[in-house]
């Protein structure tokens, strides 16, 4: 198998070089370069380009290899050079590791040459033959006598953090021909069109105006130098010890160039090596290099080496939020010597945010995002902008605990690895990512206590975790309880919202679901105490009993006000509606089924019933619209049609269209619809008697629209089992609830009709159901029957004429 061609990136004085090596890294840690011990020359910049698989090559097994994006390499000496990224090595050093693309990027090869092309002099930097840049003949003889081939392979021995990927290796070298695509970097248009319409990023427009703006890379003396713009403050203690670094090893060469932009050049065009020494300069990135240098310069006046400063120079005229950027991209490549702490980052997020114009401008975020190479949805930078935008109380109590971590005095503070390496104390955003949700007064009353040295840094972020889960939990409560704030349970369970109550339900949250435990304990609490509703009023004073111990329960308020909790509250323990029979009343519009629909799913959702069936009493000619209504919620996996035949019709209204009517059958999950299609006695046409009416004392018709009892038994006994729940909506004398009681189902009856519960109190009372029940309880009685012709039930035998007498007129 062919050894990979390994190759990376090596800075020296701001100009980049390209290194390979022919053999493995030695233990020193030193690269082994070509025969005559040279890199290759300076590098430009980068390009991207995309090769395209020949027909030769179509058969071979590296296809991947054929498709894989490269970097053309363009040097200021020489022929240009084409590399895979495959065989970069990002481990190798800080620059190469300030390359690595996002996770999130789609185009990692274009990520890397944006990279490069952002963190070195433009394209039109000229490079001086002096004796710190090991560009000239050599490295262009190099440049344009290497071929692919001799690029050798730096194994996987040597450096532990490169991963090579054995799929990726073509069994067949690609030969630099012909079948490379080259179009420049702006072209790859995937659809032009798309691309054409899409403006460019704030971080892009930064980097094309600093491009423009580059001068050249020329020696400039400290005389013409002061300090510009700062994207952080100076740091006095670094400037100190950079100063005694600095004469202990005082070759210019190993500092990393001045950043500097131009005061008093009119003009860009105006601009040369000769007269640079001519203007007036603002360092805006390496000043506490510059102020080391100046101090030296201060106390060996006499010494030539103190006296400039090698700088790569920008035009002054480009944008104070392009300025933040070119200082940024500066310290990332020098990072590795002094980077930017989070405190320095925070306090340039707040300058941005009090220079915006008015206070629900946001556009200060995306310029932060872009100015730090951040991506504006990362973690990094949520913390950062919620820090930032905090009140000016807690922001300074915020510095103040900041600054005392960088001098290492917060209670037990231990350095970590990189912090004993470099001596630089920065304390990790991730440690206040817990208080993105949280409100700032508990981030201000834990700030306070690290500040005063009562807790640690761990403490507190444990505590932002535990206070994140509490604060889950009484969202979830909330929920549950059916409850407007945490201040109104806190007012009703004052014994029951500590922190210790609800510290015990913190554990094993996953995502947003509702533990058992959590459901169970809120159930208690409800059965407690009634929690007031929005709308409506209970006004039953005790529940109607049936057989095997069932109850009925009748609301007189407005069906979409009932709530899960509420069921709850005044049924105990109430596991949701197996079934809901609507007679669809005639006054109700398309909002009224959509709001009813909306209510009956939120419950059984809340209380998670994996399946339900819902009926729909209506006439024929509504049918569709029903089930238009049904299928729009996208809660039933069928949704089906019969109809029902009054057989005993008037004879006044003996038509046969006007004594068939319309059922709309509505099924949510898989057990529903599996019940539905294996009933036995499944049929499209439900025959049945309108039976007894009741009248008014003036002879009037209570509910001229009375459903027969014999049709609700037999939905009642196809679409639910005994004991389970069923919701009787809208039937006005309470034909739904006294048919449950006699098949043994529970029920809860709503109806808004104000006289509709002394109607059914009345039925019930001249049916004698409830001494019925009492006596179905002790002696427990064979499946009640059900008269052909009457609209009666009973638990042995049916009612005598006289009890029938009784609930006419």
């Amino acid at each position: 198998m062919p050894r990979q061609k390994q190759w990376w990136f090596e800075m020296k004085n701001g100009r980049a070089f390209v290194m390979c090596s022919n053999s493995r890294l030695g233990e020193d840690a030193k690269p082994i370069l070509q025969s005559n011990k040279m890199p290759y020359g300076a590098v430009k910049k980068l390009e991207v380009y995309k090769p395209s698989s020949s027909p030769a090559d179509s058969g071979q097994s590296g296809k991947s290899e054929q498709n894989e994006d490269m970097i053309k390499i363009i040097f200021y000496e020489g022929n240009p050079k084409v590399l895979p990224t495959r065989n970069f090595l990002w481990q190798i050093n800080d620059f190469c590791r300030n390359l690595r693309p996002s996770r999130e990027s789609l185009y990692p090869t274009l990520d890397i040459v944006e990279r490069f092309n952002s963190n070195i002099p433009g394209p039109s930097t000229e490079i001086d033959d002096d004796d710190s840049s090991p560009t000239g003949d050599d490295s262009a003889t190099m440049s344009s006598s290497l071929d692919d081939e001799d690029l050798h392979t730096v194994t996987q021995d040597s450096i532990g953090d490169v991963q090579t990927d054995d799929s990726a290796i073509s069994k067949k070298r690609r030969k630099l021909d012909n079948t490379i695509n080259v179009p420049p970097l702006l072209n790859r248009n995937y659809s032009t069109s798309a691309q054409a319409a899409v403006p460019p990023s704030l971080s892009i427009q930064y980097k094309q105006e600093v491009q423009n703006a580059h001068l050249g890379h020329v020696k400039i003396y400290l005389k013409n130098l002061e300090l510009g713009k700062q994207i952080r403050p100076v740091d006095k203690e670094f400037v100190a010890g950079l100063q005694t670094q600095m004469e202990k090893f005082p070759l210019d060469s190993t500092y990393q160039p001045l950043c500097v932009v131009t005061k008093t050049l009119p003009s860009p065009d105006m601009f040369k090596e000769e007269n640079a020494n001519g203007f007036k300069y603002g360092v805006i990135g390496g000043q506490h290099n510059f102020l080391a240098t100046k101090a030296l310069h201060d106390l060996y006046p006499e010494r030539e080496l103190y006296k400039s400063r090698w700088c790569s120079v920008y035009y002054g005229a480009i944008s104070n939020e392009a300025l933040l950027y070119l200082a940024n991209t500066h310290n990332v490549i020098g990072r590795y010597r002094h980077e930017m702490t989070f405190k320095d980052k925070l306090q340039m997020c707040r300058l941005m945010m009090q220079e915006q114009t008015t206070s629900k401008d946001n556009a200060w975020k995306r310029k932060c995002s872009a100015i730090l190479h951040e991506d504006m949805s990362g973690h990094f930078m949520r913390v950062l902008i919620h820090m930032a935008a905090q009140e000016e109380t807690l922001y300074q109590s915020l510095m103040r605990v900041l600054s005392k971590y960088e001098k290492g005095e917060l209670k037990d503070q231990a350095l970590r690895k990189k912090e004993r390496a470099t001596g630089e104390l920065d304390i990790k955003p991730y440690v206040f990512r817990p208080f993105l949700s949280l409100p700032a007064s508990a981030l201000s009353t834990l700030l306070t206590q690290l500040e005063k040295k009562e807790i640690n840094l761990g403490t507190l972020q444990r505590e932002g975790v535990i206070l994140q889960k509490l604060q889950r939990v009484q969202r979830q409560m909330i929920f549950l309880l059916d409850a407007r704030s945490w201040e109104e349970l806190e007012t009703k369970f004052p014994e029951h919202t500590t922190r210790e109550v609800l510290f015990q339900y913190t554990k094993g949250l996953k995502g947003k679901e509702v533990s058992d435990s959590l459901r169970q304990f809120c159930r208690g609490l409800s059965k407690k105490a009634k929690l007031s509703t929005e709308e409506g009023t209970f006004l039953t004073e005790a529940p109607f009993q049936g057989v095997n111990r069932v109850v009925g329960f009748h609301l007189t308020m407005d069906v979409s006000n009932i709530k899960a909790n509420s069921i709850t509250e005044l049924c105990g323990d109430f596991p949701g509606f197996q079934l809901t029979v609507l007679d669809l009343p005639k006054s109700w519009d398309e909002v009224s089924q959509d709001g009813f629909w909306a209510t009956v799913i939120d419950i059984n959702t809340k209380l998670e019933l994996p399946s339900f069936t819902v009926a729909v009493l209506c006439k024929v000619a509504q049918q569709e619209n029903v089930k238009k209504h049904l299928m729009r919620t996208d809660q039933f996996q069928e949704v089906e049609t019969c109809y029902y035949h009054v057989a005993d019709t008037k004879p006044e209204v003996g038509k046969l269209t006007e004594s068939v009517f319309g059922i709309v059958i509505g099924h949510h999950g898989k057990t529903a619809v599996d019940r539905w299609a294996s009933c036995q006695k499944r049929c499209n046409l439900i025959l049945v008697n309108r039976g007894k009416t009741y009248k008014t004392e003036d002879g009037a018709e209570i509910d001229p629209g009375q459903k027969a009892m014999a049709l609700y038994q037999e939905l009642i006994r196809t679409y639910s089992a005994q004991q389970q729940w069923v919701l009787n909506a809208c039937s006005r004398t309470g034909t739904g609830l006294l048919a449950c009681m006699a098949e043994s189902r529970n029920c809860v009856s709503v109806d808004r009709r104000a006289d509709s519960k002394e109607h059914l109190q009345t039925r019930y009372n001249a049916l004698g159901v409830l001494s019925k029940a009492k006596k179905a309880i002790q002696q427990p009685q064979p499946q009640p029957s059900v008269s052909e012709s009457e609209d009666v039930w009973s638990f042995d035998s049916t009612f005598t004429d006289d009890e029938l007498l009784s609930l006419s007129n």
